[in-house]
């Protein structure tokens, strides 16, 4: 018997902000509010200790989140970089063993022995 995982869900930072000042503002519980939402109790306090940390302004852990994003960001980017670069090492198969020409050298023969 398998069960399906959900597939994880993102949340906006304004999304958690306001789930935060929902349960600190709003006179809700962190319990009640979860259940409003659809979301664990747990992410909740997960989201209300970093908001404490950071504090709940409006830029409100946005530094940590932009830290992540840029992660993501740069992660995609090496991995393109690094099919790109392992595309061009690889020859075609129909090239094995052929001697490759440049137009420079295409015409230039080689003198004979003996002859200058």
């Amino acid at each position: 018997m398998e069960t399906e995982k959900k597939p994880r869900s993102t949340y906006t930072r304004e999304y958690k902000v306001e789930a935060v000042r929902l349960t600190t503002e709003g006179g809700v519980s962190v319990a009640q509010a979860a259940r409003d939402l659809g979301i664990n109790e747990n992410t909740l306090h997960n989201w209300r200790r970093q908001f404490r940390r950071w504090g709940a302004g409006p830029t409100a852990g946005k530094e940590v989140l932009t830290v992540v994003e840029e992660s993501r960001r740069l992660r995609k980017e090496l991995a393109q970089v690094r099919e790109e670069r392992d595309f061009l090492k690889k020859r075609p198969s129909g090239w094995r063993g052929k001697r490759i020409e440049s137009p420079v050298h295409r015409g230039r023969r080689e003198p004979a022995a003996g002859q200058t």
